[in-house]
Parts: C-alpha cells; sequence; structure tokens
C-alpha cells in the first residue's frame, strides 16, 4: 500500500476536510449527495465525525511524479467507512491504472482511521472506490458485485455519450453500516449501493441503481435512482443522491436501429416490472439479458469478476 503524510493535504487540489467540498468536478453540476444531519448543501453538519476527502493515486513517469485525483468520498470516522464516494466516469482509463493495493488518504489526520480506510484497499471497478475489502461478505464482493461493476461500466460506455461521443457520467457509490464490526473496530455495511446519472444522445438525462444487502446469497437487483432513495430512507432521513433532474421513475436507454438511428427504450419501474418499448420480443428479452433483472452468484469463469476496460 501507499500512503502519505497528513502534510500532502495541501496537494489535493482545492480540498478542505473542515467544512466543505470544494472540489466540485466529482459532482453533477457540483451538487453534492444531501443527507439530512449529515450533509447539506455539500456542507457537513458533524465535523468531527464526517471527513470530505479526495482520493489521491500517485505515481512515477519517467523522471516526473504525477498525481491522479479519482474521486471523493465523504468518509465517517466513528464506522470508519465512507458514507459515499463519487467518481466522474469519461470511459475506460488511459492513465496507468492503480495495479498496486493503495489509496492515498491524506485529509485524515488520525493514522488510525487512515489504516482502517486503506485496509486491503480492493478497487471497484467502476469508479475506483477506496474502501474495505474485509467488510465484504466473500462471495458477494468476489461474485455479484463485481457482475455489478462490469455492467454499470458497460451500460456508461454504450449511453452517456453527449456531442461529439464524449463519455461522462456521475457515479456515487456507497456503504450503509451495521450494528457489527470487524475487530471491533470497522463497521461491517449492511447494504452496499451504486447509482448513476448522465445525459444520452438524445441530450436526455438517464439514470439507474443497484444495492443489495452484504449477506451470503443475496440477489443484487436493476433499479431506479427513486428505487434506491426509497431504500436508503429506512437508514437516512431523505436521503437524496443525485439533483432533481436526474429521473427517478425510469432507466432509460439508446439503441441504434439498422439504419444507424438512434431509438429511445424507457425501461419502467424496478426489476421484476414490466417493461415499455418498442421493437420486437426478441430484442426486448435480449435487452433484459444485457441489463440484467437479477445478478445472481457467479463464478470467475463466468466472466463476472472480469477486467471491463479489456472488453470495451
Amino acid at each position: 500500500m501507499s500512503f502519505l503524510s497528513p502534510s500532502s493535504a495541501s496537494e489535493c487540489a482545492g480540498w478542505r476536510s473542515s467544512v466543505m467540498f470544494h472540489s466540485q468536478s466529482f459532482f453533477l453540476k457540483g451538487t453534492t449527495p444531501n443527507l439530512p444531519g449529515i450533509l447539506v448543501d455539500g456542507k457537513v453538519q458533524d465535523q468531527n465525525r464526517y471527513k470530505p476527502i479526495c482520493q489521491l493515486f500517485k505515481y512515477k513517469k519517467k523522471t516526473e511524479v504525477k498525481n491522479i485525483y479519482r474521486f471523493a468520498t465523504l468518509y465517517d470516522t466513528t464506522n470508519r467507512i465512507p458514507v459515499f464516494s463519487a467518481y466522474t466516469f469519461t470511459g475506460p482509463p488511459t492513465d496507468r491504472r492503480p495495479n498496486q493495493r493503495w489509496m492515498i488518504e491524506p485529509q485524515l489526520e488520525d493514522k488510525h482511521y487512515t489504516r482502517d480506510m486503506m485496509v486491503a484497499g480492493r478497487r471497484l471497478r467502476v469508479e475506483h472506490q477506496a474502501t474495505n475489502a474485509d467488510y465484504k461478505e466473500r462471495g458477494f464482493n468476489r461474485g455479484r458485485w463485481s457482475k455489478i461493476e462490469c455492467k454499470v461500466r458497460e451500460y456508461l460506455v454504450k449511453n452517456c455519450k453527449e456531442a461529439e461521443d464524449q463519455i461522462k457520467a456521475y457515479v456515487v457509490t456507497g456503504a450503509v453500516p451495521s450494528n457489527n464490526k470487524l475487530n471491533k473496530r470497522v463497521n461491517i455495511p449492511d447494504l452496499l449501493w451504486t447509482a448513476y446519472c448522465c445525459k444520452n444522445k438524445l441530450g436526455q438525462w438517464v439514470a439507474g441503481a443497484y444495492w443489495g444487502k452484504n449477506v451470503k446469497g443475496e440477489t443484487v437487483n436493476s433499479n431506479t435512482l427513486g428505487e434506491l432513495e426509497k431504500e436508503l430512507t429506512n437508514f437516512y432521513k431523505d436521503f437524496k443522491v443525485f439533483p432533481y433532474y436526474c429521473p427517478r421513475k425510469a432507466i432509460q436507454s439508446v439503441e441504434q436501429d439498422e439504419t444507424g438511428r438512434n431509438r429511445e427504450r424507457v425501461l419502467e419501474g424496478g426489476a421484476g416490472q414490466k417493461r415499455s418499448g418498442k421493437g420486437s420480443r426478441e430484442r426486448s428479452m435480449k435487452m433484459a439479458r444485457r441489463t440484467g433483472d437479477e445478478l445472481k452468484e457467479c463464478d470467475e469463469e463466468d466472466g463476472c469478476d472480469c477486467d471491463c476496460d479489456e472488453k470495451l
């Protein structure tokens, strides 16, 4: 693992861990998630417990040292896990990827928190989120969630394209704490979730989400952003992941017909519900298989623990 000393906090491009999220490029329209009592209008409510931090990957290219800022995290120093991490996805990375165990957390003043957060340091392949791999039920992490990571990335690459085919999407991933702890220190999350929002080729906002209980045998479903926020109200008061213009009631995607023209499809509701849209039954079934209503347990031979960059 790589670590920087606390004095390196000044390198974090305008971030100040005491009050506000100042680096807004990770957030849609500069708007952070809204959690009453925790984070409101970008301002941390309990500055002793919650720390807004940027996460930095540092490497040497020839004789030059490069800093790559991957994502923004709101870190819970009591539970020693992230509340959420936000990342701007612009396509498969062209820079060096963090192969080593890492993450650099210079803004955490207490070194104990730093060690807890960076133990094992497994990255999520969608947003390179620094989380503690040990607190995930092993089968959940290696199988079901790895498959989610691939499917989300594939969706973003195909659908989140604005003018001139530029890929851009906003992704937020989080963990809901439980009453259980690892080694009496690090909280073992009860629920893991991820959500995305972007504009498609038609200039329309599209959004979607996945979540699942951190237990063996749990099925991870594809759902709407609204369904995720409704689920999170069981743990938080009125959690808003993205601003209002990200659709809550529909997951939308763009397909091209044989002439190359875009055809908009709207998948109403969450997993297991009826879907509406143009096209044949065969095309609908193909779409359902690709988006995945239910992502059950799988193994590495199925390609669920894949490196999506190599497939795109």
